[in-house]
């Protein structure tokens, strides 16, 4: 039996790439979100959202262009090791920063 996501895929993505990013591993964006169980297709256009929303960021393999990598803004890391590993509240209500948040629309 696979495995099965129980978070919303946006996050379980999110979650991925703080993992990748604290261990310095690149993540192509072809296999980003496989590990647990979300569609190609879906994680794909979360990472769009994420992308549109400057959350995350794509950048090219050096010599293969077929392939592309994403990435946490670094803004962002900042943001979740504060949330994680200090007091997660004056990030999350931090003036200075806002999110541009768009409608994902699936319709």
């Amino acid at each position: 039996m696979g495995q099965i996501c129980i978070l919303k895929p946006e996050v379980t993505i999110l979650l991925e790439l703080y993992e990748a990013e604290h261990s310095s591993i690149p993540i192509k964006t072809s296999i980003i979100g496989l590990a647990a169980g979300i569609p190609q297709t879906t994680s794909h256009r979360y990472l769009r959202f994420l992308e549109e929303c400057g959350m995350v960021f794509r950048y090219p393999h050096l010599t293969d262009q077929r392939v592309s990598f994403v990435r946490l803004a670094p803004a962002f890391v900042a943001k979740l090791d504060r949330v994680f590993f200090g007091d997660p509240w004056p990030s999350l209500s931090d003036p200075n920063q806002s999110w541009n948040v768009p409608s994902l629309n699936t319709a």
